[in-house]
């Protein structure tokens, strides 16, 4: 596909993913939770879910560029939006937020994937 992402660098790593700035290399943003407490507090994890989702922005505007497909929520600056219900935005941030809100951001987010899966994947199909 040749997508190159513009800020992050993205780095499957098994259970310890994590994401890398590309503006700043020392600076590593863990897909991963060690959990408990410090967990909840750790702003790290949130900082790596605003990247991932700016990451899957990136593939978003990649791929409507060049054809009339489109994810079904909208996504900007850390929050998702529920387009097809209430309008609202949901943060991507565990800090601060709502069980509620929170699963619903990640619910979305998850769907905007599946979608992008099945758009890439009848993509490369062989003939």
């Amino acid at each position: 596909m040749g997508l190159k992402m513009k800020r992050y660098k993205l780095v499957p790593f098994g259970n310890h993913s994590y994401i890398e700035s590309l503006d700043d290399k020392a600076k590593d943003l863990p897909l991963y939770g060690s959990g408990g407490l410090r967990f909840l507090w750790d702003t790290k994890f949130d900082q790596a879910m605003v990247a991932f989702l700016d990451c899957l922005q990136q593939f978003k505007e990649a791929v409507e560029g060049n054809s009339g497909f489109s994810l079904p929520y909208r996504m900007e600056k850390g929050k998702i939006e529920d387009t097809g219900g209430s309008g609202a935005s949901y943060s991507i941030k565990m800090q601060f937020n709502s069980e509620e809100q929170w699963t619903k951001a990640l619910k979305f987010m998850l769907t905007n994937l599946k979608w992008g899966l099945a758009w890439v994947s009848s993509q490369f199909t062989p003939s």
